[in-house]
């Protein structure tokens, strides 16, 4: 990992996989924007953000994808 700062999207986030992934990336200190239409308790790193359209344009205009992942 390079000394630059990485910042990570996760949506669904209360589930099973985005928690663990989540729990990760916190331990790597990657910054995680993490999404979901459920409450769920966030780590420091973490933005919470309890439900979004991500189709809206002005959220896609502020949104930077480098790489997508679909698990």
């Amino acid at each position: 990992m390079s000394s630059t700062s990485s910042n990570i999207a996760i949506t669904g986030a209360s589930g099973f996989v985005g928690k663990n992934l989540r729990s990760f990336l916190h331990k790597k200190k990657i910054n995680v924007l993490g999404i979901s239409r459920k409450n769920f308790r966030k780590h420091a790193s973490e933005v919470k953000i309890t439900s979004t359209n991500l189709l809206e344009p002005k959220l896609q205009t502020k949104l930077k994808i480098m790489m997508l992942w679909y698990i």
